[in-house]
């Protein structure tokens, strides 16, 4: 663990209690619990600007299994330095049952981070996603059987900006547009959707391959 990132004590990760857990630090947090991880009745986390390792995110997930709203803002892995050598990618599973809201947000000083990350979500219970970042390496899974609402932020990498100087359409490699459509077929049922300017950007690259949003009667969206 990066030794610039201040660690919790283990305590903070046991309690038979605690409903909302908010952790935010403004020079990072690192979550490496040697013991147990056990917060059976937590129902909110956030977590801001901390550091990670994929093993220890599964961990912290599933001692959290009661989970309705999960947070994770500037999410780093603290294996990034392994993966971007190595290649080989770091798969990374959010699957909460009873999960109705998740926000999954990265700024761009994180975007080097991103690279062989191979994403999985299985939460047929969420109603809303915020979604902010790059375009990860691979979506394994995408699966919100439920979602009502959802905010998509996708951007593209500085190495994909040099690409788009010199060519005027499709800069996205084969494999990225596919991951955009990936992710989109996990979403397409939902009801109301918001994209950013960066996210019209990327789907201008996958115009061909974008799946059909199913557009619901006036009377079944609740607003």
């Amino acid at each position: 663990m990066d030794s610039s990132f201040y660690t919790l004590p283990p305590e903070v990760y046991v309690s038979k209690t605690l409903v909302r857990l908010r952790i935010g630090f403004k020079d990072g947090v690192g979550i490496d619990v040697e013991g147990d991880v056990s917060l059976p009745k937590l129902k909110i986390l956030h977590l801001d600007h901390f550091q990670i390792k994929k093993s220890m995110f599964a961990k912290l997930l599933s001692g959290c299994h009661a989970l309705e709203e999960l947070v994770l803002v500037n999410l780093m892995w603290h294996e990034r330095r392994v993966y971007l050598m190595s290649r080989e990618p770091c798969y990374v599973t959010v699957s909460i049952p009873r999960l109705k809201r998740l926000k999954f947000c990265r700024s761009k000083r994180y975007d080097e981070a991103n690279r062989s990350v191979s994403l999985s979500f299985d939460n047929p219970n969420l109603v809303y996603l915020e979604y902010s970042d790059t375009i990860a390496d691979r979506y394994q899974q995408v699966s919100f059987d439920l979602l009502v609402e959802a905010s998509l932020g996708l951007r593209i990498t500085s190495d994909q900006i040099l690409k788009a100087w010199y060519a005027t359409e499709n800069y996205l490699e084969p494999k990225e547009r596919s991951n955009v459509t990936k992710l989109l077929m996990g979403i397409r049922n939902v009801k109301i959707l918001y994209l950013s300017d960066d996210t019209l950007e990327v789907l201008g690259c996958c115009r061909d391959t974008i799946p059909v949003f199913r557009i619901p009667k006036p009377d079944s969206v609740n607003y």
